[in-house]
């Protein structure tokens, strides 16, 4: 609930209570003015009875002529008297004077009336009802001077609200005319006069005056609510209304200066929004500056810059990351940083500080790269525990690296290959010779036909690991064209299927018909396929699978050769392309080197993963094109 209808409320509510106070207090003050009003009224007719109670008392009673209407007082002794013209008159007593009044009061006044009556009355008529006879029994039992003597109260007969009221009737020296025989004397109460007021027309106008009473109080709680509202708009709302929108347009970082001269607290709340609005803004303005300066620093920075959170997830990133891995920075953030360095999932972020791993690129391939991570964390606008890691790509040093111990092998191979040609070969011409003329002269002979084929194998032997080493120090230029590599490996197997059906071997060929053309020497990629074979044929026992499989990766071909032989020992997959390493007896050890090779004149790469006693996969990945 927003401040002014919190304010609206407030008054609404504190005008409602003291207006209606004041109604309840004006309202029970009403309520005695009429108790009071009607207590006076009944006390007039009160005196006014009595008075002419002791005007007839002190005459002795009053005789009016008897009538059909008017009958003698039957407890009265010798009540009437005869005129000197014949004429009956009958003595009123005060009693009957009081009780005929009383009668009369019925019929002419509505429902006023009132009644005379006593606790020993002489008249059955005149005996108390339950009112009267508490009030009697109450006067009895008081000791307080006359004047003080009354009872009233308001009851609800047929209907109807009533005023009650009782006054006493002193016996008077006139009383003792009649009352003597009844035992009083002067000074008693013996009796009473019960007066009876209506309220109808009284209680009419009291509800009246209540609703006019409420709704002038709700008028002018209305009234007085929306004058205090205005002023207190004026005064206090507005002004924190216009801090309020400055405040709200400090949030969206627009400073509004405020235009507030007072004196007063709220002037005081305004002056320091704006010395604090003043300081937000110089504030801002150096985190703007300090960010532009980190960024620029980040984006200018020739390395790789990731800002990694503890959960792993890229938070930031600089354009340099693009040309490290093709991915774009719109890419990999709010990405698991698992997309880059899936490789290296068993060790948790953010790996040691300094440390060489490698990542993984759009297009398929991978990336050796060196990383540093900064070794405290940091918080950047609301983020925590955030890192940043520094990439930097390594592929033309290890290039550069490989280069050089390649370009000393080939040297050494070189020079090598120099001196078996000259030392080997042309001495090994002679043997061969020699050889054939000896098997022209004795190959009738059975022992000299056994010696003969030992020494013509090893000496094939020889000439082979000669050619062979000539082949790996003096490659041929390859000669690309554009072949679809489904065939290159279909002529291949062609060429050592039958060796695969004699060990009893399954070979699965997985390659889409979708595939595009690719730039290649088919007779070098020949080579390399029918190698790749020959090592799986000679690694699986009876009943192997070997399995080539082929993928399109955007500009590349990736091909998978798989088996599930005995595998290759862990220490021993760094050293399975270098020359002259072999796990056989009859190898020459230049196989892989020679695939490696052949595989780098077209551009492309070959890794190879190997469990023991499981199986060894390599992977080839080939431009579509050559550049």
């Amino acid at each position: 609930m927003r401040l002014s209808a919190k304010v609206n409320l407030i008054i609404i509510i504190t005008i409602s209570c003291i207006i209606t106070t004041i109604f309840f207090i004006l309202a029970n003050r009403y309520d005695k003015i009429i108790k009071d009003d009607l207590l006076q009224t009944a006390r007039s007719f009160y005196k006014n009875i009595v008075i002419t109670r002791s005007w007839v008392a002190q005459h002795e009673g009053v005789y009016v002529e008897k009538t059909e209407n008017v009958k003698s007082n039957p407890f009265l002794i010798n009540p009437d008297i005869k005129t000197v013209n014949n004429k009956i008159l009958t003595l009123k007593n005060p009693a009957v004077v009081t009780r005929e009044l009383s009668e009369l009061s019925s019929e002419m006044g509505g429902k006023f009336r009132f009644h005379i009556t006593s606790l020993k009355p002489v008249n059955p008529q005149n005996a108390p009802n339950e009112f009267e006879k508490h009030a009697l029994l109450s006067f009895k039992n008081l000791k307080t001077e006359k004047s003080y003597l009354e009872y009233s109260r308001i009851e609800q007969i047929e209907n109807s609200r009533y005023f009650r009221y009782f006054g006493p009737l002193y016996t008077e020296s006139s009383c003792l005319n009649c009352h003597r025989t009844h035992g009083y004397k002067v000074g008693d109460i013996r009796g009473g006069i019960s007066i009876i007021l209506p309220m109808d027309s009284i209680e009419k106008a009291k509800i009246r005056n209540y609703i006019f009473m409420g709704v002038a109080g709700l008028v002018t709680i209305l009234t007085i609510s929306f004058l205090i509202y205005l002023l207190i708009h004026k005064v206090i709302i507005k002004p924190l209304q216009k801090i309020e929108d400055a405040a709200k347009a400090l949030e969206q970082g627009d400073y509004v200066p405020l235009q507030l001269k007072k004196n007063d607290e709220i002037g005081d709340l305004a002056n320091a929004f704006q010395s604090m609005q003043k300081k937000i803004k110089t504030s801002t303005a150096n985190l703007l500056q300090s960010e532009k300066k980190y960024r620029t620093l980040i984006d200018c920075s020739a390395e790789a810059v990731l800002i990694i959170n503890d959960q792993g997830i890229i938070v930031d990133a600089n354009n340099s990351i693009t040309k490290l891995s093709q991915f774009g920075v719109e890419e990999i953030m709010n990405q698991s940083a698992d997309m880059l360095f899936a490789s290296h999932v068993e060790k948790k972020l953010p790996f040691e500080n300094h440390s060489e791993i490698t990542i993984n690129v759009k297009d398929g391939t991978t990336k050796q790269v060196e990383v540093y991570v900064s070794p405290d964390s940091y918080k950047i606008n609301d983020e925590e525990n955030l890192r940043l890691f520094y990439l930097r790509d390594l592929s033309e040093q290890k290039r550069m690296e490989k280069i050089m111990i390649d370009t000393e092998k080939m040297f050494a191979l070189n020079q090598l290959s120099s001196g078996i040609a000259h030392e080997i070969r042309n001495p090994l011409f002679s043997v061969r010779n020699n050889l054939n003329y000896l098997n022209d002269k004795f190959f009738q002979n059975t022992e000299f036909a056994k010696v003969y084929s030992e020494i013509d194998t090893g000496v094939k032997r020889i000439n082979k690991l000669v050619n062979s080493i000539l082949d790996y120090a003096r490659p041929h230029q390859p000669e690309f064209k554009e072949i679809h590599i489904e065939e290159v490996i279909e002529r291949s197997l062609e060429l050592i299927s039958k060796q695969f059906e004699k060990a009893r071997h399954t070979i699965k060929i997985n390659i889409p018909d979708d595939l595009p053309m690719i730039e290649l020497d088919p007779h070098k990629m020949e080579q390399v396929f029918i190698n790749l074979s020959t090592n799986s044929l000679q690694a699986m026992n009876e009943k192997g699978i070997f399995e080539i499989s082929v993928q399109l990766l955007k500009k590349h071909i990736k091909v998978t050769v798989s088996d599930n032989g005995c595998g290759i020992k862990k220490d021993e997959i760094s050293r399975i392309f270098d020359p002259f390493f072999t796990r056989t007896v009859n190898g020459t050890g230049l196989g892989l080197s020679i695939i490696k090779n052949i595989i780098q004149q077209h551009n492309g790469d070959i890794r190879v993963k190997s469990i023991p006693d499981q199986g060894t996969t390599f992977v080839l990945v080939l431009p579509l094109i050559q550049k």
